[in-house]
């Protein structure tokens, strides 16, 4: 497969991600956003900020940036 013919199939769900300032790099963070979400029922949200640029080896603030990203509503 090219990757003309997947841009094409996917034309759509790509326009929407452009639009939406959607990296597709993102996909990196799903499981850092996973962990946030658990963490996030039983601690505040600094301490999970620290907890995960520790576990991820990332800044607390490029691991904040991320989470707020992540959060935000998508305009279809």
């Amino acid at each position: 497969m090219k990757k003309i013919e997947l841009v094409r199939i996917n034309r759509s769900l790509l326009e929407i991600m452009a639009a939406n300032d959607i990296k597709t790099s993102d996909v990196s963070y799903i499981e850092v956003y996973d962990d946030f979400i658990e963490l996030r029922k039983s601690f505040k949200f600094s301490a999970v900020i620290t907890e995960l640029a520790m576990k991820y080896n990332k800044s607390e603030r490029t691991i904040s940036r991320m989470i707020a990203r992540l959060q935000e509503e998508v305009v279809p």
